[in-house]
C-alpha cells in the first residue's frame, strides 16, 4: 500500500478516541509523510452504559484512560499529540446521506472552495438539541457527469453526493472540555464511524467495488449501502455488541459478579464443558437474533431495489465468529443483484495489520476499530 498522498512533511502525532455506547477505545496515533500509521499505544475500556442525557461515567472513563496514555508518554518519551480525534459510534449521532444539486446561470469553474460553499448551503435541519458536524463532499458529477477530479472543469449544474451527521450538544461539549482540560493546546475534531469506515473501506481495502457495510457497535448495528462509491442509504438497528453479550451470559450465570469472569473464560475457551454448550446454544441464539433484526435493515435500506453482493462485517474480534456463521442464514439470493449469496468479508486485525505499524502493547488489543479510524484519518488529513 502506497501512503506518499500523505502530504504532511514532518511527523505528526494525534490521540484518537474512540466513544461507544459502553465502552471507550484510545490509540496515540503517529503519522510521517509516505509511511504507515504507526499506533504507539492504544487501549480498549468498558464502562457502564447510563440514563439518556447523563454523560459523566462516559467523561470518567475517558479520563481514566487519557491520564493512562499521558503517564505512558512521558515514562517511553513519546511526543504529545497536536490533535485529538474523536470518533463516535452509532447511536450517539445521526447521519443522513443525500444530493445536492446547484444550475447556475452561466458557466461557473469548479474549484475547491465552490465545492465547500455549496455543501455548507446544502445544510439540512438537524434535531433538537444537536449540533452539525459538518457536511462531508462524497461525489461529484457535472453537467450530469461523475468526475473523480472536478476542478478547474466548467458547468452550469453541480450534483453532490453528501454526507451529513450531528451530535447531541451535551454529549459534544461534553467530550471537548474533558479532552481541553487533558491536552489543552490540542486541535480537536469529532467523527462518526460510519464515515471514517466507510473511507477505509471504500478507498484502501475493497477499492471501488460497491458493498453493503455493517458496523456492530456496543448498542447497535449500522447498516450502509455504498453504491458507485457513495454511501446511498443508513438504517439502524438497536441490537449490538452489548445485547449479544448478554445473551450469552444470561444463559451461564445469573449473577452480575460472575458475569465478566464468565466472558473472560467462554472467550479464552476455558469454560467447563456443560458450560461451553449452554455457551453454545446461546450463541445460536443470539446470532438468529442478530440476523433477524439485520434482515430488516437490509430490507429498509434496499428501498425496494437489489443490494451489491459484498456485505463486509466490521465488529470486535471476539463476537465475529458467530455473527459470521448467522449471515451465513441471510437469503441473499432474495436481495442481492446477482439472485445469489451474500459475498462475505469479515474485517480483522490480521487483515489491518500490513496496512499499521504497531506497538508490541497494541498488538495485543487486536481492536480492527482504532486500526481502521486511523487509516481514514491519513486521508482525510491528505
Amino acid at each position: 500500500m502506497n501512503f506518499s498522498w500523505f502530504k504532511q512533511e514532518k511527523k505528526k502525532t494525534l490521540f484518537l478516541l474512540d466513544v461507544s455506547a459502553a465502552s471507550v477505545g484510545g490509540a496515540l496515533v503517529e503519522y510521517i509523510k509516505g509511511t504507515r500509521p504507526k499506533i504507539l499505544w492504544g487501549k480498549r475500556v468498558e464502562y457502564k452504559p447510563e440514563p439518556q442525557g447523563d454523560f459523566s461515567a462516559l467523561s470518567k472513563t475517558i479520563t481514566d484512560l487519557t491520564k493512562e496514555l499521558t503517564t505512558e508518554i512521558h515514562a517511553s518519551r513519546l511526543a504529545h499529540p497536536e490533535r485529538c480525534e474523536i470518533v463516535l459510534h452509532p447511536f450517539l449521532y445521526t447521519e443522513r446521506p443525500y444530493t445536492f444539486q446547484k444550475k447556475f446561470v452561466s458557466q461557473e469553474r469548479v474549484t475547491r472552495e465552490l465545492i465547500h460553499r455549496l455543501t455548507a448551503e446544502s445544510n439540512t435541519a438537524i434535531p433538537a438539541g444537536h449540533i452539525s458536524l459538518g457536511q462531508k463532499a462524497l461525489q461529484v458529477r457535472l453537467n450530469g457527469y461523475y468526475f473523480s477530479d472536478p476542478f478547474g472543469k466548467q458547468t452550469q449544474d453541480i450534483e453532490i453526493d453528501v454526507l451529513g451527521s450531528s451530535v447531541s450538544k451535551i454529549l459534544s461539549e461534553k467530550l471537548r472540555i474533558t479532552l481541553r482540560t487533558l491536552f489543552p493546546r490540542a486541535v480537536q475534531e469529532i467523527h462518526t464511524l460510519s464515515f471514517l469506515g466507510f473511507i477505509t473501506l471504500r478507498d484502501i481495502l475493497l477499492q471501488g467495488e460497491d458493498f453493503v457495510n455493517v458496523v456492530v457497535s456496543d448498542a447497535a448495528t449500522e447498516i450502509m449501502k455504498i453504491d458507485r462509491g457513495v454511501v446511498k442509504a443508513i438504517e439502524t438497528v438497536s441490537f449490538g455488541y452489548s445485547d449479544c453479550m448478554n445473551g450469552i451470559v444470561s444463559a451461564l450465570t445469573s449473577s452480575s459478579d460472575e458475569a465478566s469472569g464468565m466472558i473472560k473464560m467462554y472467550f479464552e475457551d476455558k469454560l467447563r464443558a456443560d458450560l461451553k454448550v449452554k455457551a453454545l446454544h446461546a450463541s445460536e441464539e443470539v446470532g438468529k437474533r442478530w440476523s433477524a433484526e439485520l434482515l430488516t435493515g437490509l430490507k429498509k435500506i434496499g428501498g425496494g431495489e437489489l443490494l451489491p453482493q459484498r456485505l463486509v462485517l466490521v465488529a470486535r474480534e471476539k463476537i465475529s465468529p458467530v455473527l459470521m456463521r448467522s449471515l451465513l442464514t441471510l437469503p441473499g439470493a432474495e436481495l442481492t443483484r446477482l439472485a445469489q449469496p451474500f459475498v462475505l468479508h469479515s474485517i480483522s486485525a490480521s487483515e489491518l495489520r500490513p496496512l499499521c505499524d504497531e506497538s508490541p502493547q497494541f498488538m495485543k488489543e487486536n481492536d480492527s476499530f482504532l486500526m481502521i479510524e486511523a487509516l481514514a484519518l491519513l486521508r482525510t488529513h491528505d
